[in-house]
């Protein structure tokens, strides 16, 4: 009975990203029509700015789609689909970095094993709530925090460390983990739900989320 607040106010918020997302398609699709044409009365230069904006708008889009729910109906900017890590972490990059308090940079390391289609945005979401978790545990700063992944070849599975280590790249121990946080709960209950099991294993300064491997 107590989730079913959370429950509405996730469907509302992911209908609004829905929203967002099927819009952005829509006004790029526009400016690129816009673009062609100035290109086609021969301004170039101006042509070129309104393409970078609708590029931008396109990107977003597709940004946003990675780590929301799949879209009720076709659009513009299409469905989501799978891809590798390389593809996936700017993706993550992009919005993770937002959530982070000053003197923190986020970046990371990734490969190119390839990410099932029906967990790339469970695994994106579940990523970002364990970056604003750990950012909640950070005590100083600077500091640096990367995700780094790995494959088990044995286990045949990839292993994804999320860590926080000081400029010179000594490990940085965070403060202990709130059982009660709700990011580490969201991050917990999305690992549990997923049609791809994953697992998460925290470690002193930070955790690691383990999924398998997807050979290409």
């Amino acid at each position: 009975m107590n989730d079913a607040p959370d429950d509405a106010e996730s469907v509302f918020l992911h209908d609004c990203l829905n929203i967002i997302v099927h819009d952005l398609g829509g006004v790029s699709g526009s400016l690129f029509l816009r673009a062609d044409l100035l290109a086609m009365r021969g301004l170039d230069d101006d042509a070129r700015v309104i393409r970078s904006i609708a590029t931008e708008a396109r990107d977003l889009g597709h940004h946003a789609r990675l780590i929301g729910p799949p879209l009720r109906s076709s659009g513009t900017l299409g469905k989501q689909r799978g891809g590798d890590l390389n593809t996936w972490w700017p993706v993550v990059e992009r919005f993770g970095r937002h959530f982070l308090p000053g003197g923190v940079t986020l970046d990371g390391h990734m490969n190119d094993l390839k990410v099932p289609e029906n967990a790339v945005g469970p695994l994106s979401r579940i990523t970002l709530a364990l970056i604003r978790d750990v950012a909640t545990r950070i005590t100083a700063t600077p500091v640096r925090l990367t995700m780094v992944a790995t494959r088990e070849e044995v286990a045949n599975r990839v292993n994804l460390t999320l860590a926080c280590s000081s400029s010179d790249g000594q490990p940085v121990v965070l403060a202990a983990t709130d059982a009660t946080s709700r990011w580490l709960s969201f991050a917990r209950r999305g690992a549990d739900t997923c049609e791809t099991p994953m697992e998460l294993s925290p470690i002193a300064s930070g955790v690691t989320l383990t999924l398998p491997a997807e050979d290409s």
